[in-house]
């Protein structure tokens, strides 16, 4: 996997589907580890903003 970092706060991606495939079965199995209410803290983020990056990583494994 390698990441770069722009100026403007946002960054490149590039890895391998294996590397895809990690990130999308960690948030989608996240939910089942941990309570609804450590959800947001442990996450950083809301279930439905983890649920768009989600939606994102799965279409883009389904895309091959």
């Amino acid at each position: 996997m390698k990441i770069s970092h722009h100026d403007n706060g946002r960054f490149n991606l590039s890895c391998t589907r294996e590397e895809l495939a990690i990130l999308s079965n960690a948030l989608n199995n996240i939910p089942q580890a941990v309570s609804e209410s450590d959800y947001s803290s442990l996450i950083g983020a809301s279930k439905a903003e983890v649920e768009k990056v989600l939606d994102l990583l799965c279409a883009a494994l389904s895309a091959d």
